[in-house]
C-alpha cells in the first residue's frame, strides 16, 4: 500500500455558488451514470486516472462509461457529443487541448450535464488536479538542492525539456521549474536558460538533448528539467549515449513506473528524481467534489493534489514495492 502521504490534498476554499444544473434526487439508489473522458489510455498516468475513477464508480454503485480523447481536440468534441446522447449524470473531462475547452463546455452545458475538469481547465467547470506552476517549482527546487551538493553555485546551464504547444498549463510548469532552480541559482542568467521541445514523449526527448550535447561540447554542469517522467527518459538516454551522465542531473514530472523503477536501481544515475501527482488517487479525491455537483449543492471550483518530489533517498519509503 502507499503512504496516506500521497492522498494529502490542498483543496481551495472556494465554493461556487451555482449549483449543477442538473440533479438527481429523482433517480433511485445505484441509477447514477457518469461518464469519464481520459487524456489519453497510452500513457501510464492516464490508465492510473482511469482506473482510480472506475473503482470509486464502482464502490458507489454506479455506472462509468470511459472513452479515450487520444490526445487530440477533435476527438474530445466527438466524443462530448457521444456522452450528451448517454444521457449521463455527470461527465468528467480530462481534455487534451485547451483550444476546444469552450467547445466542450458549450456541448455539456446545452444538454444540461454538470462537469468536472481534470488538469486541464474548462471554461465554468470546477478543476481537480495538478497545480502546475507549483509542481514544476518543487521539481525545480530539488534540481537546484542536488546540484549546490554535486556542481557547486556555479553551473553551465538549465535545460527544460518541454512540449511547447502543449498550451498555457505546460508553460506554468516550464516557468515553475525555472523559478524552483532560481531559489538557489538567483543569478542564473536568461540566456544560459533552454527550451527545448521534447513533444512531451522519450524519443522526440533524446533527440532534442542529444542535439543540445553536441551543440554544448563544453558544459559540464548541466540541470535537466522535465515535464513528465517520458522526456526524463529521453534525457537519460541522451546522456548515457553520449556518455555524459556525470555532466547531468535530471528532475522530471509525474512519477511513474519508470521514473521509480530507475531510482531504485543501485547507486544513482543522470535521473535523479520525479515530482509526484499521485494519478492513482484522482478518483478518490475528485469524489467529494462529484457527489456535490450531483446534489446540486454547493462545490469547490478548484482542488490541488499536493507536488512532492521522489528522489532516491526517499523512493522505497514513499512507494514500497
Amino acid at each position: 500500500m502507499k503512504k496516506v502521504l500521497l492522498a494529502v490534498l490542498t483543496v481551495v476554499l472556494i465554493f461556487s455558488l451555482v449549483s449543477c444544473a442538473k440533479k438527481t434526487q429523482s433517480k433511485a439508489e445505484g441509477e447514477i451514470q457518469i461518464a469519464f473522458a481520459n487524456l489519453s489510455d497510452t500513457f501510464e498516468f492516464c490508465q492510473s486516472v482511469r482506473k482510480g475513477f472506475e473503482e470509486e464508480s464502482a464502490k458507489r454503485g454506479w455506472k462509468i462509461v470511459t472513452m479515450d480523447n487520444r490526445l487530440d481536440g477533435t476527438v474530445s468534441i466527438a466524443n462530448a457529443r457521444n456522452v450528451v446522447s448517454l444521457g449521463v449524470d455527470l461527465f468528467v473531462e480530462f481534455n487534451p487541448d485547451s483550444t476546444v475547452g469552450e467547445a466542450v463546455m458549450d456541448i455539456m452545458n446545452a444538454a444540461g450535464i454538470p462537469t468536472i475538469a481534470i488538469d486541464i481547465p474548462l471554461p465554468g467547470a470546477p478543476y481537480f488536479g495538478a497545480n502546475n506552476f507549483i509542481a514544476g517549482e518543487v521539481g525545480g527546487k530539488t534540481l537546484a538542492e542536488i546540484g549546490m551538493k554535486e556542481f557547486g553555485p556555479d553551473i553551465d546551464c538549465l535545460v527544460v525539456i518541454s512540449r511547447p504547444d502543449g498550451g498555457e498549463l505546460i508553460i506554468e510548469r516550464q516557468d515553475g521549474i525555472v523559478a524552483g532552480v532560481r531559489t538557489l541559482y538567483p543569478n542564473l542568467p536568461d540566456n544560459r536558460i533552454f527550451i527545448l521541445d521534447g513533444h512531451g514523449d522519450v524519443l522526440p526527448s533524446q533527440e532534442a538533448f542529444t542535439s543540445f550535447l553536441s551543440a554544448n561540447p563544453n558544459a559540464r554542469k548541466i540541470l535537466v528539467g522535465a515535464v513528465n517522467d517520458q522526456c526524463g527518459q529521453g534525457a537519460l538516454a541522451a546522456a548515457e549515449i553520449a556518455n555524459r551522465q556525470d555532466h547531468i542531473l535530471i528532475i522530471s514530472q509525474g512519477c511513474d513506473t519508470s521514473a521509480l523503477d530507475n531510482l531504485r536501481l543501485p547507486g544513482t544515475n543522470a535521473w535523479r528524481g520525479s515530482v509526484s501527482y499521485a494519478p492513482e488517487n484522482y478518483g478518490k479525491y475528485a469524489m467529494p467534489t462529484i457527489e456535490l455537483m450531483l446534489k446540486g449543492e454547493p462545490y469547490p471550483m478548484f482542488t490541488y493534489v499536493e507536488h512532492f518530489t521522489v528522489t532516491n533517498d526517499n523512493v522505497n519509503q514513499i512507494y514500497p514495492k
